[in-house]
């Protein structure tokens, strides 16, 4: 990936912004967070001070609620809050030099002030008891997370029953330090913040035996200048952008799933429907089937594009996430891709078809549609 790839800005941009200015009135604190928690308001980003109001956001700790296992916490090893805080600034003025250059209808930079002309927002970055996360998510369609290593034995409390975790002759694992998803599917930033990679992928079916290692390395070896790019895919039945669910109830709903051999997603899952979007739960299977003749219209792909970039200044390890979901007549007249598409569909093992949620009488439908698509009958 060439690095004036970085970014995607695309016609649904406005509409995508207002949604996500939506998501952070509404779901704030489920949709940003990080290590040792927000900042009270007024606080600036080189300490603690200012108004002693109210916390923005919750705390995050290990132990608390339900969330278990092992956590990086603010303070330990040599990351500390200020060092998350100073990645996410790194992060926000390394957007404020690229939006400007590479879209200069839609950006411009004046006197520490960033212009947004799309959306009319300006930002004053001298100011720094703002939340640069929170900005962030007002400038791109993208998601990001940041990562980074630490090697302290600290935050191994249970290594042992981790085995891709540190030690002196492995990799250092990177720990999920800072993010704002807004774009969820299926899982919740607060229960993956102070988590390493391995951790984060637990539910990922055959990610621990094949690639957990080979992952950590990568991130590890990723180098300033140097982006990489890669896409993950999925089909389903509900067009919601924003759909945070819990780590068990995701399980949960994958096994329902797999137990039924079909289901509605958007009638079992318990997400949020995104601001912005229909708010209605939809009928039914039985109600309004999906058929093969409807499938352009009731099923979509959701695509991810995902970005890693190492920050020069921190070593931070930066991931975004570009959500596109389109429906599936796309194909229709794309006879190739959507033969592609019914063979990446076969290939795939079927638990990871199930965590895709594609299995069952969902999966019928889409790749009798694809293969319509491919023989250009749709």
């Amino acid at each position: 990936m060439h690095m004036q790839d970085w970014i995607e800005i695309d016609p649904f941009y406005r509409q995508e912004m207002a949604l996500r200015k939506a998501i952070l009135a509404n779901h704030r604190s489920t949709v940003i967070g990080r290590v040792g928690g927000e900042r009270k308001r007024g606080e600036s980003a080189e300490g603690r001070g200012g108004d002693a109001g109210e916390w923005e956001g919750e705390r995050v700790r290990e132990g608390e609620g339900e969330w278990e296992g092992e956590r990086v916490r603010e303070g330990e090893g040599d990351w500390e809050g200020a060092r998350v805080r100073e990645a996410e600034w790194e992060l926000l003025h390394m957007l404020a030099n690229f939006l400007p250059s590479r879209y200069p209808d839609i950006f411009s930079l004046s006197h520490c002030r960033l212009h947004n002309h799309a959306t009319g927002d300006s930002f004053d970055l001298s100011d720094t008891s703002q939340d640069p996360l929170e900005i962030i998510s007002q400038l791109i369609q993208e998601d990001v997370c940041l990562m980074i290593p630490c090697s302290t034995s600290s935050t191994s409390p249970s290594s042992s029953s981790h085995p891709s975790t540190s030690s002196p002759s492995t990799t250092p694992p990177l720990y999920l330090v800072s993010g704002a998803v807004l774009f969820p599917n299926g899982w919740i930033l607060p229960e993956k913040l102070g988590l390493p990679t391995a951790q984060i992928h637990g539910p990922v079916p055959l990610y621990e035996s094949t690639i957990s290692r080979a992952v950590n390395k990568f991130l590890n070896n990723l180098q300033p200048g140097s982006p990489f790019s890669r896409s993950n895919w999925t089909i389903t039945d509900d067009p919601r952008l924003f759909r945070p669910i819990s780590e068990a109830s995701y399980a949960s709903l994958v096994q329902l799933r797999a137990n039924m051999g079909e289901s509605s997603q958007q009638t079992l899952e318990q997400g949020h429907p995104a601001e912005g979007q229909a708010q209605e739960q939809p009928q039914s299977d039985e109600e309004d089937p999906i058929t093969v003749e409807n499938a352009g219209w009731k099923l979509f792909t959701r695509s991810e594009r995902e970005t890693f970039v190492r920050l020069p200044e921190t070593g931070a390890v930066l991931f975004t996430i570009r959500t596109h979901m389109k429906p599936l007549r796309v194909f229709s007249g794309r006879r190739q891709l959507a033969a592609d598409v019914a063979q990446a569909m076969d290939a795939l093992p079927s638990e990871m078809r199930w965590y895709k949620m594609i299995g069952g009488r969902l999966a019928d439908v889409a790749r009798e549609y694809l293969l319509r698509c491919s023989q250009g009958i749709v």
